[in-house]
C-alpha cells in the first residue's frame, strides 16, 4: 500500500519539473503548470465520495485493485497525448487512481492498536512524503536528459509492480456489507460523518495543515525554474529543505509514539507550527529571502506531520460512523481545499 501511495503521488511530483517542457511543447500558457496539479486533484475529488460506499459494498480489496488498474491505464495514455487539453483530461482520470488510498488507511487502522496504527500511519506518511521529496529530483534528472514522457514510462512500470504486490498481499477475507447502494443511504451516511465533532475538528486541522506544502509543490517549478531562473540543482535543494521537515517528523514518530502521550505530542507539534508562522511573517517582511522561507516551511512541515497521524487516528477510531465513509469524506474535503488553494496561489503568482 505504501508503494502504491508513493507511485500515485509521484505521478504528480515527478512531472512537475517537466511541466515547463509540457507547456512549451503544446504552446500553452505558463498557468497550466499549476493547473496540471489542480486537474490531478480534481480526479481524486470526483471519485472520492463514492469510494466509501463502494468499499462497504464490494470490499476494500476490489476497490483498491480497480483503482490501481485505472491508474496504470491512464498513466500509459500519457505517452500518446497530442495537446495540452488531452493532457489535462487524462490527468483527471489518472487522479482517480489516487482516491483509493483512503481505503488503505482504513485497512491499517482496522488491523492495529492505537500505538501501532499511529506509527504505521506516520510511516506511510513518511514514505508518501518521499514522493514530493524524491519525485521532483527523479523528474528533474529524467527531463534533463530525456523527453518528459519518459517520466510516465517510469510511473507505468511502478504502477504495474504495485498491482502485482497488492493482488498478492491485500487480505482476501474481509468484512463488507453486500447491500444496495442508494443516493439516500450515501447522503445519510455522509451526513452522519459531517455532523460528528471529532470529524469536524480532525478534517479541519489536516486540511489546513497541508496547504503550505501543497502551495510549494504546485508553484515551485514556476517560481524557481522560470521566474528566478534557478538551475535544476537549486530546485532540488530547496525541495529537499521544504519537504524534509515532514519526513524527519515522520521518522521521529516511530520512536516517540507510545512513549509520549498523544496530547503532549500534539502540543509540541502545534508549537512548531506557531514558530514557523512567526518565521514566515519575518521572511515576508524581509523580502526575497528564499532560504528563510524554505526553512520556515521545513519547521512547519515537522510540526504538522506530528499532529496529523494522531488526528487521523481520532477520526478513524470513532464508532459513530463507518471508517470508509469518514476517510472518503476527509479526502474529499482535503482535495477540494487543495484545488481551491492552488487556484488562488496560481492567480497570485
Amino acid at each position: 500500500m505504501v508503494l502504491y501511495e508513493f507511485t500515485t503521488y509521484s505521478a504528480n511530483d515527478m512531472i512537475m519539473p517537466g511541466m515547463i517542457g509540457v507547456v512549451k511543447e503544446f504552446n500553452a500558457p505558463l498557468s497550466y503548470v499549476a493547473l496540471s496539479l489542480v486537474f490531478y486533484i480534481l480526479g481524486n475529488t470526483l471519485l472520492t465520495p463514492f469510494i466509501g460506499p463502494l468499499a462497504d459494498k464490494y470490499g476494500k480489496r476490489k476497490v483498491i485493485l480497480t483503482g490501481n488498474i485505472i491508474f496504470v491505464v491512464t498513466s500509459g495514455a500519457m505517452l500518446f497525448i497530442q495537446s495540452i487539453h488531452q493532457f489535462l483530461i487524462v490527468r483527471v482520470f489518472e487522479g482517480m487512481g489516487l482516491a483509493v488510498i483512503a481505503v488503505g488507511y482504513t485497512l491499517i487502522h482496522e488491523n492495529f492498536n492505537d500505538t501501532d496504527a499511529v506509527k504505521l500511519t506516520a510511516l506511510m506518511g513518511n514514505v508518501a512524503i518521499l514522493a514530493p521529496l524524491l519525485g521532483p529530483i527523479i523528474g528533474a534528472v529524467i527531463v534533463s536528459y530525456l523527453n518528459w514522457r519518459f517520466v510516465f514510462v517510469l510511473i507505468v512500470i511502478l504502477s504495474i509492480i504495485t498491482f502485482v504486490a497488492l493482488w498478492c498481499y491485500i487480505p482476501k477475507c474481509e468484512k463488507h456489507h453486500n447491500t444496495e447502494i442508494s443516493t439516500a443511504l450515501i447522503a445519510n451516511m455522509y451526513l452522519g460523518v459531517i455532523k460528528n465533532r471529532d470529524f469536524q475538528f480532525g478534517v479541519t486541522i489536516i486540511s489546513i495543515s497541508i496547504l503550505p506544502s501543497l502551495a510549494w509543490i504546485g508553484l515551485a517549478p514556476t517560481m524557481l525554474l522560470y521566474k528566478l531562473k534557478l538551475s535544476y540543482f537549486s530546485y532540488i535543494v530547496y525541495q529537499l529543505i521544504v519537504i524534509g521537515g515532514i519526513s524527519v517528523s515522520s521518522i521521529a514518530m516511530q520512536f516517540i509514539s507510545g512513549r509520549i502521550k498523544f496530547v503532549r505530542i500534539l502540543h509540541v507539534g502545534i508549537s512548531f507550527i506557531g514558530i514557523s508562522i512567526i518565521l514566515s511573517v519575518m521572511a515576508i517582511l524581509m523580502r526575497d529571502h528564499l532560504d528563510f522561507v524554505a526553512w520556515a516551511l521545513f519547521i512547519y512541515g515537522f510540526g504538522a506531520s506530528m499532529c496529523n497521524g494522531i488526528v487521523l487516528r481520532i477520526i478513524i477510531s470513532s464508532k459513530e460512523y463507518s471508517a470508509n465513509y469518514a476517510m472518503s469524506m476527509m479526502i474529499f474535503v482535503q482535495t477540494l481545499l487543495m484545488m481551491l488553494g492552488l487556484c488562488m496561489f496560481n492567480r497570485i503568482v
